[in-house]
């Protein structure tokens, strides 16, 4: 590998301790309390982590304009309008799609001939509501759209819609511009909106599942009850919080606590034939980490390199033979994507240290021969690994098998993925980016985490020397990874019954990452994976032997494979074992995340050596 990646940091997680006496109080247990006092800022009543109930939900009438998009949903399906969904392709979006397919289809008993889905080509046609999109709208006749994630920044499609008669209410959770919501939809339900008195964290699918839940009651009200439970919907809208990586922090998400909670129930159950073919590839339950690592990149991979219509047939089967037949087809398209990826991400590592002009590092690639549907995976493993806010850039179409743009596209034109660290706002870096240098962006969006822009291939090194100074601006004294842990332990305190705390705790996502440690392991096993890049290791706890996972280590410069009878010292996640009842090996296994030249705790003291106590009134041991 060309060029260095810094070295982590190492942190002590902070925490306060006067929410941790709250927490104690409240009935917490102290390993809980412990645990939820470095990673919360408020109070949380020890019954809804333990069990959110959609009870809490609040009114969607909450989000601006939801009144009056119902009544026009209501007048569509009365009059039985042609109404077209026009969905994103990702997990979000083809789970947004879903959720309007059943609720129009199934609850509401709309005509199958009268409900369109109209999807996106992510490659030729690029994100959101395109002309080639408009083009579809038109072609169905539609009198009514109804967007799915995707639509807040989209007002010159929406208004060449409204000329041609077409009402458009827009449901999405993505940040809107200084310009607002579009002032040509008939309505634009997003919690983002500055003027929304809603939890702005969920996402799109939850948008899509929340109206057509208050589409339901008003139609129950005036003696329409809908043919079908649409709480039942909730399974989708859990996959796409899961996948979306919207906040599950206790005291923020709430509801995307209770969406997942609930929604996976319905998926282990087995409720669909699209849930019943995933579990048949599974040794045990589908939990988030699941539908994270192996549900969601098949679903994303059929929208990344060619249409997301393959995820839709796939979540709304009819058949179990169905089903599986449609998984055996993502899951092909999933190993396609993986090839195309793996060699993208090994050229992108191949130039860090090596971008003319950019004092911090890697920040902005272009590859000429990139692939536009992969982009976003490959800034995402660009970001995790280097610590750096980043984006990845190709040339519009490049990837699409079809071959080249689309019809009359700038074949100068290129369309980018970015990807932020903490601290660091990605849409409102590119607003400031294209407020500071008009004309620069052809177009841009996104939210906090993430985000995609369009450009010049001309303007490509005044986009670059605008971004490494976004980046410079936001952190003077550099950036780098950080690893911010919950103590440091070397194996002898992971007891089994932490497994059960973990269970108490999940879900676990994005503002809410599972316990974090730091220590020495001694390798008992090795157990290479796949070709041979990847291990299963066998590490000594208080347990007996834990299962550590350890991924993607030549991307850090971890080259020497690893050996029995070493002790190195690992950062490492640790987390439940799937169907663990039925496996030896305990409860918990390990992810190990980074392997450290030498121990923080050397010459050092105090705070480093902090650790999670779990004990019961008198005892003296702790697992963690």
């Amino acid at each position: 590998m060309n060029g260095e990646i810094a070295p982590p940091l190492v942190r002590l997680r902070p925490r306060r301790p006067d929410l941790e006496a709250r927490y104690l109080t409240s009935g917490h247990d102290p390993w809980t309390a412990r645990f939820l006092s470095g990673r919360l800022e408020g109070d949380v009543d020890r019954r809804r982590l333990d069990e959110p109930s959609f009870a809490a939900l609040p009114d969607p009438e909450a989000i601006p304009g939801m009144d009056r998009a119902v009544e026009r949903i209501l007048r569509a399906l009365a009059e039985k309008e042609s109404i077209v969904c026009a969905c994103d392709h990702d997990v979000d979006g083809t789970a947004s799609a879903a959720v309007l397919a059943r609720s129009f289809l199934g609850a509401f008993g709309h005509p199958s001939e009268r409900f369109r889905i109209v999807t996106s080509h992510r490659i030729r046609e690029g994100y959101g509501l395109t002309e080639p999109v408009v083009e579809r709208i038109l072609e169905l006749g539609a009198t009514l759209v109804i967007t799915a994630d995707k639509g807040s920044g989209d007002e010159p499609r929406i208004r060449r819609l409204r000329a041609r008669g077409v009402d458009v209410i827009v449901t999405d959770h993505h940040g809107l511009g200084p310009e607002g919501p579009p002032p040509s939809a008939f309505a634009c339900l997003n919690p983002c909106r500055p003027d929304a008195d809603y939890d702005p964290t969920i996402c799109g699918a939850a948008v899509a599942f929340v109206t057509m839940m208050k589409v339901a009651r008003t139609r129950a009200l005036r003696g329409s009850p809908p043919a079908e439970n649409l709480v039942d919907l909730v399974d989708y809208v859990a996959v796409a919080t899961v996948a979306d990586c919207v906040s599950l922090r206790p005291d923020r998400g709430v509801n995307n606590r209770a969406f997942v909670r609930r929604g996976l129930a319905r998926i282990n159950r087995g409720a669909r034939p699209c849930w019943r073919a995933l579990r048949r590839t599974l040794r045990g339950p589908v939990s988030e980490e699941t539908v994270a690592f192996r549900l969601a990149p098949p679903i994303n991979a059929c929208g990344r390199l060619d249409w997301s219509d393959l995820a839709i047939r796939f979540f709304l089967a009819a058949t179990d033979a169905e089903a599986e037949a449609l998984w055996r087809e993502l899951e092909n398209e999933n190993q396609k994507r993986r090839r195309v990826d793996a060699r993208l991400t090994e050229r992108a590592f191949a130039t860090i240290g090596t971008t003319p002009g950019d004092g911090i590092g890697l920040v902005v690639f272009f590859d000429h021969d990139g692939h536009a549907g992969v982009q976003g995976i490959v800034a995402s493993r660009l970001c995790e690994t280097t610590g750096r806010p980043t984006v990845v850039l190709s040339r519009v179409g490049a990837g699409d098998r079809d071959g080249g743009n689309s019809e009359g596209e700038d074949p100068g034109l290129l369309t980018g993925s970015a990807r932020g660290v903490t601290g660091f706002h990605v849409r409102e870096a590119l607003q400031e980016i294209a407020d500071a240098n008009p004309g620069l962006l052809v177009s841009f969006g996104g939210h906090e985490g993430a985000g995609g822009l369009r450009l010049h291939h001309r303007d490509l090194e005044r986009f670059r020397a605008a971004f490494s100074s976004a980046v410079a601006r936001c952190f003077p004294d550099g950036v780098r990874p950080v690893f911010w842990i919950d103590a440091f332990s070397d194996g002898h305190e992971l007891v089994p019954d932490l497994a059960g705390h973990l269970g108490r705790l999940a879900p676990f996502g994005k503002d809410f990452p599972p316990p974090l440690f730091c220590g020495r392991l001694e390798i008992v096993s090795v157990r290479p994976l796949g070709a041979g890049r990847d291990f299963r290791l066998g590490v000594r706890t208080v347990g007996g032997v834990t299962p550590a996972f350890w991924f993607a280590r030549e991307r850090r410069g971890e080259t020497t494979p690893p050996r029995v009878g070493e002790s190195p010292v690992f950062v490492y996640r640790i987390r439940r074992r799937d169907g663990s009842a039925e496996r030896s090996g305990g409860d918990l296994e390990l992810e190990i995340l980074h392997l450290l030249g030498s121990d923080p705790r050397q010459g050092e003291g105090g705070d480093n050596e902090r650790r999670l106590a779990f004990t019961q009134e008198g005892e003296g041991r702790s697992p963690l």
